[in-house]
């Protein structure tokens, strides 16, 4: 939701319905620091399409990417 939310306006209550998600775990991350990337390739008027990767802080090695559509009011 943060990635839907994300841009020039945001509301002073945040709130928003995942219509849609998919996570595929890549490989483990045991006892390592993670970084989460979210963008938001498509924003429409009442929904918008996101992904996010989950990558290790030390070597950038990919462990899970999220996509998901959202509806934020």
């Amino acid at each position: 939701m943060a990635a839907a939310w994300a841009g020039p306006y945001v509301p002073e209550k945040p709130r928003g319905v995942t219509v849609s998600m998919s996570i595929e775990f890549i490989e483990a991350a045991l006892e390592e620091d993670l970084d989460i990337i979210g963008v938001r390739p498509r924003q429409g008027r009442r929904s918008s399409t996101c992904s996010v990767d989950i990558v290790t802080t030390n070597d950038g090695r990919r462990v899970a990417e999220v996509t998901g559509t959202y509806q934020a009011g």
